[in-house]
C-alpha cells in the first residue's frame, strides 16, 4: 500500500493530466478553468495543488476553489470537481446524478463512479488506476484524449 502522502501526490498529478488531456471543443475551452475540490480538513489535495512547490502543471490557466458543499459548483462555475472519499454521501450521489451541465467529476473510490461520478483515481496494488463511468462519459460534451483513455478502465 502506498503511503498517504505519496498517494495524494500521485492523485494530484493525475488530476493535472486529466485537465491537460480534456477537450472542451464542443462547448469551447474557457479562458480560465475552475478546478473545485470538495474535501474535508486538512484539505491535503487543495494544499498540494496550490503549493508553489507542486511540480505538475497544466497548459491551462486554473483557478483552484475549495468548496464547502456541492451546491457551490454552480455559482463558482466549476469545470472540474474532485471529491475526496470522506466527502462522499448519499446526498452527494443524488446531486451528481441530477447534474445537467458539463463538469468533469473525479473521485477516489469505486462507489463514486458507481453512483454518478465520471471518474475515480483508485489505489490498487500500490498503483493508482483511472476508472471511468462509460455512461456518464457519453453524456458530457467534454472529451478526454486517447492518450488518457488508453490507461483507463471503463465501468457501466
Amino acid at each position: 500500500m502506498l503511503e498517504q502522502q505519496e498517494t495524494t501526490k500521485i492523485r494530484s498529478t493525475f488530476m493535472m493530466h486529466i485537465v491537460n488531456y480534456s477537450r472542451w471543443d464542443a462547448i469551447g475551452t474557457p479562458n480560465k478553468l475552475n478546478f473545485c475540490l470538495l474535501e474535508k480538513k486538512p484539505n491535503k489535495y487543495f494544499s498540494l495543488l496550490t503549493s508553489p512547490n507542486f511540480g505538475a502543471r497544466t497548459k491551462f490557466d486554473l483557478n483552484f476553489r475549495l468548496l464547502k458543499d456541492f451546491s457551490e459548483t454552480e455559482t463558482l462555475h466549476c469545470h472540474y470537481l474532485f471529491v475526496d472519499r470522506s466527502s462522499e454521501s448519499a446526498a452527494l450521489y443524488a446531486q451528481l446524478n441530477a447534474l445537467k451541465r458539463n463538469m468533469v467529476t473525479i473521485g477516489e473510490s469505486s462507489e463514486f463512479i458507481d453512483h454518478g461520478g465520471l471518474m475515480s483515481l483508485i489505489e490498487e496494488f500500490d498503483k493508482i488506476k483511472i476508472y471511468i463511468n462509460r455512461e456518464r462519459y457519453k453524456a458530457i460534451s467534454v472529451k478526454l484524449s486517447s492518450i488518457l483513455l488508453k490507461f483507463a478502465n471503463f465501468t457501466g
